[in-house]
């Protein structure tokens, strides 16, 4: 039952991460007319796509500099590996506490946005 908790908490983080930047971007269109939004659109999964790449790539790097056992240094892939603790800390870094800072950071930013509604009420003044 825990390991569900734990699931239904993840995933629910994760969706928001994931669906935040998508959320903005009808705000991002509408604030800028003149723009097509398929410039926005396009924009934002190449941010997305090279955002994931370097992640991935820095992860890696994290992992090999805080002693990761991989695989092959484990005996094979049915071999249990078992992991240092700066490498366990480094898992637990990566995968929790530096996602939530970023999202925080996410929302900060976004309580500066502008909301919706204020432009056109302001346009109608």
């Amino acid at each position: 039952m825990a390991l569900l908790a734990t699931i239904g908490t993840v995933g629910f983080g994760a969706a928001t991460a994931y669906l935040i930047p998508w959320c903005l971007l009808p705000d991002a269109i509408d604030a800028d007319p003149d723009k097509p939004a398929g410039l926005y659109t396009a924009w934002m999964v190449l941010v997305q796509k090279i955002g994931i790449g370097v992640s991935i790539q820095l992860l890696g790097i994290l992992l090999s500099l805080s002693g990761y056992r991989s695989v092959a240094e484990a005996g094979g892939a049915l071999s249990y590996a078992d992991q240092p603790e700066s490498a366990l800390i480094t898992i637990r870094m990566c995968m929790g506490f530096i996602p939530a800072v970023l999202v925080a950071l996410g929302l900060v930013v976004m309580r500066g946005w502008p909301e919706r509604n204020s432009h056109n009420q302001a346009a109608m003044s």
